[in-house]
C-alpha cells in the first residue's frame, strides 16, 4: 500500500516538473525582460505628469509595452 502512494506520488512530481519545464521554456529572455523593464520605468518617469492626470496609462505586457492615450490629448475638442 505504502508503495503504491509513493510511486503515485513520484510520477506526480514528474508530471508535474515537466510542466514547470514547459512554462519557464516559454518566458522571455532575462536580457530581454530586463530590456522591457527598464524601457517602463523610463516611460513612467518621462510621462509621470501624464499619468497622474489621466491622460497616459501604461501597461507591461509579456514581451511588450502598452502605451494607451486619452483621445483629447491626440485631438483637441473644437477646431
Amino acid at each position: 500500500m505504502m508503495t503504491v502512494r509513493l510511486s503515485r506520488i513520484a510520477a506526480t512530481a514528474g508530471t508535474m516538473m515537466s510542466l514547470i519545464a514547459l512554462v519557464l521554456s516559454a518566458c522571455v529572455p532575462a536580457q530581454q525582460y530586463n530590456a522591457l523593464e527598464n524601457d517602463y520605468n523610463q516611460l513612467n518617469q518621462q510621462l509621470s505628469g501624464e499619468i497622474a492626470q489621466q491622460q497616459v496609462h501604461i501597461t507591461r505586457l509579456q514581451g511588450a509595452i502598452k502605451v494607451a492615450v486619452n483621445s483629447e490629448l491626440l485631438f483637441t475638442s473644437g477646431g
